[in-house]
């Protein structure tokens, strides 16, 4: 009877041992992957998914946090008499056709946080102008598809030109 009792005991104390170790190790930041966590990234870092073009897009919630952060550089890749008429406020103009050209982009490290919009998700001028960069080596290029279309129905801040009454 007092074998049994004692084998009872060290399977509990086994058990809870286990259950608290696991407990423990679940809410250490390098724990063991006893448990598999979802990777935590945050949603700016790309993500490797089945479509690259989709890993590298932001919701206009996203792109507002790194607006109000001032963590990254807003690019409008529409035609430059759209980005005078109205632009994200403080975003720079850079046409996705003369990228290449543009003196502009010496200013920028390769590495830089670049959020690339144009008139919202019909328009693909901002597609090619990740393209672009991408391929002149830039590494942190984000698309914001919503573009100027949901950044101004969302009410966000944004220059433009005054109309003449």
């Amino acid at each position: 009877m007092a074998l049994k009792k004692l084998l009872f005991q060290c399977g509990i104390i086994g058990a809870a041992s286990l259950l608290s170790g696991m407990t423990f190790n679940h809410f250490q930041n390098k724990g063991l992957d006893v448990i598999r966590k979802p990777a935590v990234k945050s949603s700016y870092q790309r993500m490797e998914t089945q479509d690259p073009k989709k890993s590298k897009q932001l919701s206009i919630d996203e792109a507002y946090t790194l607006f109000k952060t001032k963590a990254a550089v807003f690019i409008d890749a529409r035609q430059e008499v759209l980005y005078k008429m109205a632009h994200i406020k403080d975003a720079e103009w850079i046409y996705h056709q003369d990228a290449k050209e543009n003196p502009r982009l010496k200013d920028y490290k390769k590495d830089q946080l670049l959020i690339i919009y144009c008139g919202g998700p019909k328009c693909d001028q901002a597609d090619h102008l990740v393209d672009e960069l991408e391929e002149m080596g830039f590494t942190n290029v984000f698309l914001f598809p919503g573009g100027m279309d949901e950044w101004r129905a969302a009410g966000y801040p944004i220059e433009e030109r005054q109309k003449r009454e």
